[in-house]
């Protein structure tokens, strides 16, 4: 994943990567393709053939080459779909878009067209016109388990262009069609889970008679932007900040100036010009006990959803004299903290949900520490070292789902902080 240093337009990178119509980007499976020409315009046409292998359920599939680590970010294709003369009786021109998919389809997502659906008479069809499916979980599954949450109407029809276009964000998905700002279908429990990675493709029902067509692939995977970090990019609040140079590299250097009193208080240098509500946040950090502090702690984090005023906000935080080299497993346990300011401090949280909101981690003092938190509604992450899964989870920001605010990078009391690396995701 690449970063651009850019100014504070803070916005998910939408860099859209234009797949071409090319046996040399296209990977068909148990499909027979077919480069054509409309208008002048490069089309992949798919049809069956005789080797049944590379799908899943009725499908086979045309995957995309070099998307091996899809996670986040847009899909954007241009479909059609026919139904061949020999077709079955259940045939509807199934064709769709197939995404995190690992090479032997025991883990894939997929949303899919029943273009046919959209030209007959009978509603109940009609409204099933699009669906999703995954491993375990086909159509059939969904509307035993769970009827309409999974399928909705489109206005469709075969034989014409349907212009797709599917947004992924962790456990979420939503399928847009004909450049509709609004989701034809919603999918806010991915099977997968937000973790999941994988490579990105078509799905096409060749094998019920599916003649299909795609044009126009455009794939965009979010992307953070790196920020500017020196002192004429932030305010300092309660500490003092000065442009370090640090083992050959330019970084940040922030310090308590003084104690507020109590533990979790508004002591950051909040970034300017960013409003940040859901997306993502990573930085590096590197902390220290102060010399001649009365207290010593090497507390460091980062603030988010910060008010204007600095009196509420979330905040994530490491204890790195809590991690690999503490003897005391209760002080291990503890290397990791959440607390929102100003009403649940981690002593509040600790009393009231021992274990909740703190956890463990290989850190230590002295050495740099790769933070990243992901935000969505009420729900936060926290990923340490470039960890695949997240060491700290918390289902109930205690400011609520839809509060909005500054980003700031927090120290405590006894800290000597140094960060640098900082990039940002804003949704």
């Amino acid at each position: 994943m690449g970063f651009l240093a850019v100014s504070y337009c803070l916005n998910a990178q939408v860099n859209f990567r234009q797949i071409p119509i090319s046996e040399d980007y296209l990977e068909p499976h148990g499909i027979t393709m077919e480069i054509i020409e409309e208008q002048g315009e490069p089309i992949a046409k798919m049809t069956k053939n005789s080797n049944s292998e590379g799908g899943v359920s009725f499908f086979r599939t045309l995957m995309l080459k070099g998307l091996d680590n899809f996670h986040d970010g847009t899909i954007e294709m241009k479909l059609k779909s026919q139904i061949a003369p020999d077709a079955p009786e259940l045939a509807r021109g199934f064709i769709g878009v197939m995404f995190r998919a690992n090479d032997d389809y025991t883990q894939y997502e997929n949303f899919y067209l029943r273009p046919q659906n959209g030209m007959v008479d009978d509603m109940l069809r009609r409204n099933h016109g699009v669906q999703y499916a995954t491993v375990d979980h086909d159509f059939a599954v969904f509307r035993e388990t769970n009827p309409a949450k999974y399928e909705n109407y489109a206005d469709i029809a075969l034989d014409e262009w349907i212009q797709v276009r599917i947004e992924v964000k962790g456990k979420k998905a939503a399928l847009y069609l004909n450049n509709s700002s609004y989701a034809t279908l919603v999918v806010d429990d991915l099977m997968m889970g937000a973790e999941a990675v994988g490579r990105v493709g078509l799905s096409v029902g060749v094998d019920l008679g599916t003649i299909g067509y795609v044009k126009d692939i455009r794939v965009a995977q979010d992307e953070p932007v790196a920020v500017p970090l020196n002192v004429s990019a932030i305010e300092a609040i309660a500490v003092s900040a000065t442009d370090e140079m640090l083992e050959g590299e330019k970084v940040l250097k922030v310090v308590k100036n003084e104690s507020l009193g109590h533990f979790d208080a508004p002591s950051f240098v909040k970034l300017k010009g960013i409003d940040f509500q859901n997306g993502g946040i990573e930085v590096k950090v590197k902390s220290g006990f102060l010399p001649g502090a009365s207290i010593q702690t090497g507390n460091v984090g980062i603030a988010f959803r910060v008010a204007a005023n600095n009196e509420a906000f979330e905040c994530f935080y490491v204890r790195p004299q809590n991690g690999r080299y503490n003897q005391s497993q209760i002080q291990r346990n503890r290397a990791l903290q959440y607390f929102s300011y100003p009403d649940f401090p981690f002593s509040r949280l600790r009393e009231e949900a021992l274990e909740v909101y703190e956890s463990s981690a290989d850190i230590a003092l002295d050495e740099w520490i790769t933070l990243r938190i992901e935000v969505e509604g009420g729900m936060a992450r926290l990923y340490v070292n470039n960890a695949p899964r997240p060491s700290l989870l918390v289902n109930d920001l205690k400011l609520g789902a839809n509060i909005q605010g500054g980003v700031a990078l927090w120290v405590e009391d006894g800290a000597e902080a140094y960060f640098k690396d900082l990039k940002l995701i804003k949704k």
